[in-house]
């Protein structure tokens, strides 16, 4: 499968890439930093920055957005939750405009 994700370089991603690799996927991420994601992910996956790729969506099979406040860094207030909830929202809402 052709797997594209986003936030592909923060904890979930980097553990989940390799995984993905060894099962014989293929992944490109969509990375504001193509040079520090380079640093940091397998040579083998595909770099997008950001979704000026958006005429290769076609050739994706599943696409697992990672992308958003991270989780664990502070009390989960109400507002917290909203933020949370929020940065994951409107990253999605972006991909298709």
């Amino acid at each position: 499968m052709q797997i594209l994700i986003t936030g592909g370089t923060g904890l979930i991603g980097r553990h989940l890439i390799p995984r993905l690799l060894t099962l014989g996927h293929q992944v490109t991420v969509v990375t504001r930093n193509p040079d520090n994601a380079r640093q940091i992910l397998d040579s083998r996956v595909t770099l997008w920055k950001g979704l000026a790729e958006r005429e290769h969506l076609n050739e994706i099979d599943a696409i697992i957005n990672l992308a958003g406040e991270p989780i664990a860094d502070k009390r989960w207030t109400s507002q917290q939750k909203e933020r949370l909830c929020q940065s994951r929202w409107l990253s999605r809402k972006s991909w298709w405009i």
